[in-house]
């Protein structure tokens, strides 16, 4: 059999165009040039996706904390045989919670926390002994001792500010409110440098006012005597010094009826002792 013949058409391409052709077109005016069209601006339309809902940003991994910035150490899961095993088998844990507590006061009872100055511009609350400096560790050993002991240190240890500049509390302010709420609430004991008192002119209710509000949970404050450093012309100025510490007092005791007020020395110590009878009374 012979195969069909299939005739297929075959377009040809348009001509190249020449010089001459183009001449041509020229001679007879007509223009073959086409002039671009202008875009047409369309006004885009923003598309609203819905929002996701944001999820609640959590710390690593083991390291939850309350709203308040405590630590959340409450044992979930494995933690809690863990927990178990340490009740039972700890000496430390096994021994009832009113000898712990009486083991964590002395650990931390005799640190003393003071307001960094102008020479600790890095550091907010420095340790006045520095000796102490270790004790706070303590409280990274394990959950259990981290929820016993985690505001020990805000309750038992006094926060002092102590110099001979009559603008001290413009740093101790800013260094209490870096501490968080839920710590601050707990500070019990202040101490209060009397050189503080000399020459100043603040105004002891604005003054009191706010120490008041950062430290809602004050019981005691002392009134630390040392004038070692000063002259007798400054000696010579404890009327002045008593006078303001009066005032100061009954500033406080306006937020604080139930403060407990004392002084203590340093140097010289007979001089302390006559200050705190004159403003106090003789002791009990």
């Amino acid at each position: 059999m012979t195969r069909p013949v299939v005739k297929r058409s075959v377009k040809r391409k348009n001509p190249v165009e020449t010089d001459e052709d183009s001449g041509k077109d020229d001679k007879c005016g007509t223009n073959h040039e086409t002039t671009p069209k202008e875009p047409v601006e369309t006004a885009e339309v923003p598309v609203e996706r819905p929002k996701r809902p944001k999820r609640p940003k959590r710390p690593k991994r083991g390291y939850h904390t309350y709203k308040n910035g405590m630590l959340n150490v409450t044992p979930k899961g494995p933690q809690m045989d863990i927990a178990k095993t340490n009740q039972e088998s700890s000496p430390l844990f096994r021994l009832p919670r009113e000898i712990r507590d009486i083991i964590w006061k002395y650990v931390f009872g005799d640190m003393v926390f003071e307001a960094a100055g102008p020479t600790h511009e890095s550091r907010i609350i420095v340790f006045w002994n520095q000796s102490c400096r270790h004790h706070v560790p303590l409280l990274l050993t394990c959950r259990q001792i981290y929820s016993e002991t985690a505001l020990l240190p805000y309750q038992v240890c006094p926060y002092q500010v102590c110099g001979h500049n009559h603008s001290i509390m413009q740093y101790f302010f800013p260094a209490l409110r870096k501490i968080k709420a839920i710590h601050r609430q707990h500070i019990r004991r202040v101490t209060l440098s009397v050189s503080w008192l000399v020459n100043t002119r603040s105004d002891f209710a604005e003054v009191a006012t706010v120490f008041c509000n950062l430290l809602p949970g004050l019981q005691y404050v002392t009134f630390f005597c040392d004038l070692a450093p000063y002259t007798r012309e400054h000696l010579g100025k404890l009327q002045t010094m008593e006078d303001n510490i009066r005032t100061y007092v009954a500033s406080i005791r306006t937020h604080y009826p139930a403060v407990t007020f004392d002084i203590e020395g340093g140097d010289p110590e007979e001089v302390a002792e006559d200050m705190r009878s004159a403003i106090f009374g003789p002791r009990v």
